[in-house]
């Protein structure tokens, strides 16, 4: 008898590693196709600093709305300018369930009512500070959003000076080439 119960133990216990294996590894969303690109770019993955928080915030928010299979967000820094600017991207990777749930949300993403319906869960307990739509539209500048099958990649800055620049413009057209996901 208490072989038995031993072994279902441990029959039990592998089990609740595997589902928990699967469990972590799906929620994980892989990235390493873009590793390349931003290297070609001159963008550097770091972490976003503390006054960053509601860039962060509004990202996450905006996110949690479209209820993708995975994301994660990127935080990108290009090389300081002649004038000491060191321009700031986050770039938002997520996966959906089919191409055409992907494709909405690039195309929604810097549609005219975006910053309505992120004011929206925030006035729904979703983020831990209170902004309208019109300072969001400010401190989360939309800069474009790419889908690439069931892979949706978003980028937004925190000032529209870092909008001219070129590197956001090359990112784009080298995540345009990757194959679909």
């Amino acid at each position: 008898m208490d072989k038995r119960r031993h072994t279902f133990g441990i029959l039990i216990t592998l089990l609740l590693v595997t589902v928990s294996s699967c469990v972590r590894n799906k929620s994980e969303l892989e990235w390493k196709e873009l590793v390349p690109i931003f290297s070609q770019n001159n963008l550097t993955v770091s972490e976003p600093l503390e006054s960053h928080k509601d860039v962060d915030e509004i990202e996450a928010a905006d996110s949690k709305l479209n209820a993708p299979a995975r994301g994660t967000t990127i935080y990108l820094e290009s090389p300081a300018d002649h004038e000491g600017f060191k321009p700031k991207y986050w770039l938002r990777v997520e996966d959906y369930e089919t191409a055409a749930l992907a494709s909405k949300r690039a195309s929604e993403y810097r549609d005219a009512e975006t910053f309505e319906r992120i004011e929206a869960a925030y006035r729904n307990g979703e983020a831990t500070s209170l902004h309208d739509s019109y300072v969001m539209s400010k401190l989360s500048v939309r800069m474009w959003a790419v889908a690439r099958g069931k892979r949706v990649y978003a980028l937004t800055t925190n000032a529209s000076l870092f909008t001219y620049l070129d590197p956001p413009k090359r990112l784009k057209q080298a995540i345009e080439t990757l194959p679909e996901k």
